[in-house]
């Protein structure tokens, strides 16, 4: 059984308008970056240091506002403080 990756599904929408999952898994791509903590190369950040990172990107379009505001969900957040 294949694993299919982010980058097998994009391949398999091949005509359609995928931008908003560019776009999602772009941001999903870099939040893990931000929260891993096995990363030698970096200090660990809290999830505030992460969430004004991220907002500051929104400002600068490197992500896109409304996948941001749908991650800043308060219920979203909460759950995430439980695991990292």
């Amino acid at each position: 059984m294949k694993l299919q990756t982010d980058w097998d599904i994009l391949e398999n929408l091949q005509g359609m308008n995928c931008q908003f999952l560019r776009e999602y898994l772009q941001f999903s791509d870099i939040f893990e970056a931000l929260t891993s903590v096995d990363r030698p190369y970096k200090k660990d950040k809290t999830l505030s240091e992460v969430v004004e990172i991220m907002y500051k990107m929104k400002e600068s379009r490197h992500v896109d506002p409304d996948i941001l505001i749908c991650f800043l969900d308060q219920e979203f957040i909460l759950s995430l403080e439980k695991n990292i």
